[in-house]
């Protein structure tokens, strides 16, 4: 479930699922998978690093190990075999799913195991996450399936802060010949050997930042850019006002550097989240700690709220260390009908207010005739639907803009947004 990036911040989300053949190696604990239909890449990944394969040749990428750490505990076998390393101990005994469990404990994890049978039915523990500082992730195995000597669940879920978020089910049998887990003796598996490598540093690592380089729009107007996200940026009067805070603290503090070159004399800042998917907003909390205004949509304001006073206690970030100010960030929201003049009227903030849009925020500049459009313009090269919800509210609005850019859109004549999406 792409929780990240839904149209709003609580479910129903974007799904995404793949088809996979999955092999795993009790012994070593090393897991080999390929998506389905084979396309001749498999991935190994051990309890330390992951490795790419194609042919023979294999190569590390640290990347995938720590963005495949939250589905390796999907397997129930893999989670054993770390826990018999870890010398753990008893924690307690408790209710689980209607069912009396033992609790073992060890290095801050929690494996939850049957009294009955000793068959693992829960783990569970606290992750560092760049986005919420730190998440309590569950993972629930069900509905226990046994071939020869092999027993797995037919459904693995893991929850985070109590939503599902990830799940990988195995494919019931459609006939008593359809074999969905079999016992595969070593010599006729495939290559279950990973290289030695330890990638475990990839799990604490903050998100990569990038280079920021600055586009001149006009006079006071730039584009701070980096390859994947781009903010708009500019001063009037006092005050700097800042068009979405993307990626994370890091690449805020990179904005910072640059707002402090391009306007040396500003006194205060604006923030303007014009969507909340959520690398969209995960640079808001360092804003907040330097006392930013935050302008967004009403229906956002919950949500934005939420972010801002959920506590970061692994590894505390600028707001986390700034609470102590106990101060109250300051709102100005647009509501679905009406609009907000900002900076005495030469920046106008409105919804789109498209069925894909539902919650999402234009800028208008009129004096640059310039138009900052959020996340809804990516691809110009073809029609889209976020392309015509965003030439509807110009055409509502009674607005024709000579140049536009957006968080994923370089800035680009309009003209080209308009041959790539005709009026029907």
């Amino acid at each position: 479930a792409q929780a990240y990036q839904s149209d709003r911040p609580y479910p129903p989300y974007i799904g995404s699922a793949t088809l996979r053949e999955w092999w795993f190696d009790p012994s070593t604990g090393i897991e080999r998978w390929q998506d389905l239909p084979a396309n001749g890449v498999a991935f190994l990944r051990s309890a330390n690093a992951a490795f790419m394969l194609r042919d023979s040749v294999s190569r590390p990428i640290p990347p995938f190990f720590a963005f495949n750490e939250r589905s390796r505990a999907l397997n129930p076998l893999a989670v054993l075999t770390t826990f018999a390393k870890a010398k753990p101990r008893v924690a307690e005994v408790c209710t689980f799913r209607d069912f009396p469990r033992v609790v073992i404990a060890a290095d801050g994890e929690r494996l939850y195991l049957d009294t009955k049978t000793a068959m693992p039915v829960k783990f569970e523990r606290v992750e560092r996450n760049d986005f919420w500082g730190q998440l309590r992730a569950e993972y629930v195995y069900a509905t226990w399936w046994r071939s020869g000597q092999v027993a797995i669940p037919i459904v693995a879920v893991r929850y985070i802060d109590g939503v599902e978020e990830l799940r990988r089910d195995v494919r019931l049998p459609q006939s008593q010949n359809d074999v969905i887990v079999e016992d595969i003796p070593r010599a006729d598996a495939p290559s279950l050997t990973a290289p030695d490598g330890d990638q475990r540093d990839a799990l604490v690592s903050r998100t990569a930042e990038l280079p920021v380089d600055t586009v001149r729009v006009s006079d006071g107007l730039f584009l701070l850019r980096t390859r994947f996200y781009t903010h708009a940026v500019t001063q009037v009067g006092d005050s700097v006002y800042l068009f979405d805070a993307t990626t994370g603290e890091g690449r805020s503090r990179a904005d910072s550097v640059w707002i402090a070159t391009l306007f040396p004399k500003a006194k205060g800042i604006v923030l303007v989240v014009s969507d909340l998917a959520w690398p969209h907003v995960a640079g808001v909390r360092f804003w907040a700690a330097r006392g930013a205004t935050i302008v967004s949509h009403a229906i956002s304001r919950p949500f934005l709220q939420q972010l801002l006073d959920r506590h970061w206690t692994v590894a505390p970030d600028a707001l986390e260390k700034a609470r102590a100010s106990k101060r109250t960030p300051t709102y100005r929201l647009v509501t679905h009908a009406d609009g907000l003049a900002l900076a005495g009227g030469k920046i106008r903030v409105k919804a789109i207010d498209g069925i894909g849009s539902e919650g999402a925020l234009y800028a208008w500049f009129p004096a640059q005739r310039f138009l900052w459009a959020s996340d809804y313009l990516q691809d110009v090269s073809q029609p889209s639907q976020y392309a015509v919800e965003v030439l509807a509210a110009m055409r509502r609005d009674g607005i024709v803009p000579d140049r536009v850019a957006a968080q994923h859109l370089p800035m680009t004549p309009w003209t080209t947004v308009e041959r790539a999406n005709p009026e029907r």
